[in-house]
């Protein structure tokens, strides 16, 4: 569907069950800047209200996000139709279960379902990623 590079980022958005999903690797510090630049590469082929997403953080990138920066990307999801983010994320940063948090208030205060989750390795990611494809196409979300 849909592939590239970008800085920090390279990704590969690919269809499964009726949905798109969003596999994205790090290879760079992740910030606004750089996180705009992926959501416009990837939202234009997001053909529903779910965003389902993968980051490989294994390389351990620090994620550098304020709470501005999270409603700014929220703004973004909404405008292009997204009413759930799917997501679940392998990385090495020490900081990212607090990002995570952040992401789990922040997020619905703006309207939209925050589903993100935390694995340890690339296939319990892929397992709960699926998982959640499998929710939406029953309609369970």
């Amino acid at each position: 569907m849909a592939s590239g590079s970008l800085p920090s980022y390279d990704f590969v958005s690919l269809r499964h069950c009726g949905e798109v999903v969003h596999v994205m690797t790090a290879t760079g510090p992740l910030n606004l800047a750089r996180r705009i630049e992926v959501y416009r590469a990837t939202l234009s082929a997001n053909p529903t209200g779910n965003y389902f997403c993968m980051l490989d953080n294994s390389g351990g990138f620090e994620n550098d996000f304020s709470i501005s920066d999270i409603r700014f990307l929220d703004r973004m999801l909404i405008e292009a139709g997204v009413q759930a983010v799917h997501g679940v994320t392998v990385t090495r940063d020490p900081g990212y279960p607090k990002l995570l948090e952040l992401l789990r208030q922040v997020m619905p205060s703006q309207g939209l379902v925050a589903d993100v989750r935390l694995a340890s390795t690339l296939a319990e990611a892929e397992h709960l990623l699926a998982g959640m494809v499998d929710l939406a196409k029953d309609g369970s979300i």
